[in-house]
């Protein structure tokens, strides 16, 4: 499985308008792809100001030997891995990571520039599960059969618990590879934030459950948007659905599951 060093080339290309332009020629099929999830409305990905240090990060060799070890881990461990890994980056706001299960065999981007070190591990152990949960028999997976993935097209059909599910899962395959990290480490949430959660758990499950077997963009920007402003992350009551909260939930509904399957388990069940 190769890895696709995508910062390097992108960075020298964006140094001249007819280079670019044959760079983005060449990557269209995954540049498009990954511009669909991370800005819908935009009419390409932007680089991140410190494009310097991503692109010593992408090319770096002990960078891509980190990958392909943690990907042979979870091999080893029943999770699947995509025809190729890209190293990304982008000034969109999004996770450290992006599943692509539409794109060839599928693809799973990192972006570099994010994240590094043990957080770029974690990225890629929880991209693992969701790309083995997206491409089991599952209906996010028949979906992406059809052609060219979009999860906001997808989210119109698919019910909200689809996508709970898999939050959930990423957050325990972070947790399956470094136990001892706090809560607010793995969700990526403030001590302040993952408190409130806990506060709210009863509240929000209760709020949640009622949702879980219904579609719709809105439910997803809701629940499961970290960026979404606070207009978005309010229901149709009035009420602001915190941050993190479908994440939070997801995790805390899986745990008996994942303690008695495992990760692996949970993802292709």
């Amino acid at each position: 499985m190769p890895i696709l060093d995508l910062v390097t080339p992108w960075a020298a290309a964006a140094e001249s308008p007819d280079t670019l332009a044959a760079f983005t020629d060449r990557h269209h099929e995954l540049l498009e792809a990954l511009r669909r999830q991370r800005a819908p409305s935009a009419d390409a990905l932007a680089l991140p100001r410190d494009l310097e240090r991503a692109r010593t990060v992408a090319s770096d060799p002990t960078v891509h030997a980190l990958v392909r070890a943690e990907r042979d881990r979870w091999r080893e461990r029943g999770l699947r891995a995509p025809v190729r890994i890209v190293l990304g980056c982008g000034a969109e706001p999004g996770a450290t990571w992006e599943v692509l299960p539409g794109t060839g065999e599928g693809e799973i981007v990192l972006f570099v520039d994010r994240a590094s070190g043990d957080d770029l591990v974690a990225a890629l152990a929880a991209a693992l599960a969701t790309y083995t949960r997206w491409t089991a028999d599952t209906p996010v997976a028949r979906v992406a059969a059809r052609g060219p993935w979009d999860r906001w097209a997808a989210a119109r059909e698919l019910p909200l618990a689809e996508w709970v599910y898999a939050a959930g899962l990423a957050v325990h395959a972070a947790a399956a590879r470094f136990p001892d990290w706090s809560a607010e480490r793995l969700l990526g949430l403030s001590r302040g934030e993952v408190r409130r959660l806990r506060a709210l758990e009863r509240e929000l499950m209760l709020q949640l459950e009622a949702e879980l077997d219904t579609s719709g963009i809105g439910l997803v920007l809701r629940w499961l948007t970290d960026e979404a402003p606070p207009g978005l992350r309010t229901d149709a009551t009035g009420r602001l659905v915190p941050r993190g909260a479908g994440r939070y939930l997801g995790w805390r509904m899986l745990a008996e599951r994942v303690r008695r399957v495992g990760v692996a388990g949970a993802a292709v069940g």
